[in-house]
C-alpha cells in the first residue's frame, strides 16, 4: 500500500451521483464505472490531502468494518482499477 503519495481525481471525470451509486465518467478515453456508496466516499477522499492508509482509515471507521486486512485488499483493488482507468492518480 502506498503510504507517501496522495490520491488525486482526474479533473476530467464527470461524476453523476443518485441515492446509492454514481457514475464515473472519464472523457479523455470514454471509461465509464458505476461505483456504491463505498466508492462514492473512497472516490470523495481522494482529494490530494489524502494517502490510501488515510483513506482506508476513514473507511474502517466510518463502516465499523471488523476485518481491516479484508477492508486494505478491497480498498486496494478498487484504488488499482480508479487508477489503471484514469480516474484517479497520485500526488508526490
Amino acid at each position: 500500500m502506498e503510504k507517501k503519495s496522495v490520491l488525486v481525481k482526474n479533473q476530467n471525470v464527470v461524476m453523476r451521483q443518485d441515492t446509492q451509486e454514481a457514475l464515473l465518467f472519464n472523457p479523455d478515453d470514454g471509461s465509464l464505472i458505476c461505483i456504491n456508496q463505498t466508492g462514492i466516499d473512497i472516490w470523495n477522499f481522494c482529494d490530494g490531502n489524502k494517502n490510501e492508509k488515510m483513506i482506508l482509515d476513514k473507511i474502517v471507521e466510518e463502516y465499523d468494518v471488523p476485518d481491516r486486512k479484508k477492508a486494505e485488499e478491497d480498498l486496494s483493488k478498487f484504488i488499482g482499477e480508479l487508477k489503471s482507468s484514469g480516474f484517479i492518480g497520485w500526488k508526490l
